[in-house]
């Protein structure tokens, strides 16, 4: 449409006519490179290079076989990295496009363990997948909110086929000597232990950890 073209009525630059332009120019010109030098003498391979002026190159470079493979590598990598943003184009709304790059393109996901609670369910649906978990401030943490981040893949108790998990580590980061997690009834804490946490708990029954011999948060004539 309309809105698709540029101010002068061309084309406008998407994802997907860098894909349409990659087939046919970009390789087009990187067969007719490959099937000249095969009938030709590679010794002034400058002058058959179809990107010059894309890489900056002039008649005077010194050009190897191997260094025009690796221009047209970079140049596959341009449009790969484009092939893999084409999604974005077609999601319409900002929930999709997120829910997408989270499912597909994030290597690093942060979020409270309150807003993971939340959100579960939809993670479950989207079948978001894990292999690590890392949680900072663990020993003020109830048990129950240590046990969500776990659970955030689809179980037996979500309807999947196998209890096989991708989830291979969890990392529990906290000082079992500082603040407790916060419960406001007075009961639930002294008499159901509530406030210990998980983390505390472990650490009580004698499960390996790892402690800093090291701290950055004051001078160490106070620390």
């Amino acid at each position: 449409g309309r809105s698709e073209r540029g101010p002068d009525g061309s084309p406008s630059y998407t994802c997907e006519t860098a894909e349409y332009f990659n087939l046919h120019h970009v390789q087009k010109r990187v067969q007719m490179f490959e099937k000249g030098i095969q009938s030709s003498d590679t010794a002034n391979l400058i002058q058959a290079f179809p990107f010059k002026a894309y890489f900056g190159m002039d008649d005077e470079t010194n050009l190897s076989l191997e260094d025009a493979r690796k221009k047209f590598a970079e140049l596959e990598e341009v449009f790969t990295e484009l092939a893999e943003y084409r999604p974005l184009e077609l999601l319409r709304s900002q929930r999709q496009r997120t829910d997408y790059l989270l499912t597909k393109q994030a290597r690093i996901v942060a979020m409270t363990c309150t807003h993971a609670a939340i959100v579960r369910s939809h993670l479950i649906e989207l079948g978001f997948q894990y292999d690590n978990v890392i949680m900072e401030e663990a020993g003020q943490m109830l048990d129950v909110e240590t046990v969500i981040p776990l659970l955030l893949q689809k179980g037996e108790s979500d309807g999947a086929s196998s209890s096989a998990t991708r989830l291979k580590r969890v990392c529990l980061i906290g000082d079992h000597h500082q603040l407790p997690p916060v419960v406001k009834n007075q009961s639930f804490s002294k008499f159901s232990h509530l406030d210990q946490s998980l983390f505390t708990r472990l650490i009580r029954h004698g499960v390996p950890s790892i402690d800093l011999n090291r701290q950055g948060r004051a001078r160490a004539d106070i620390a």
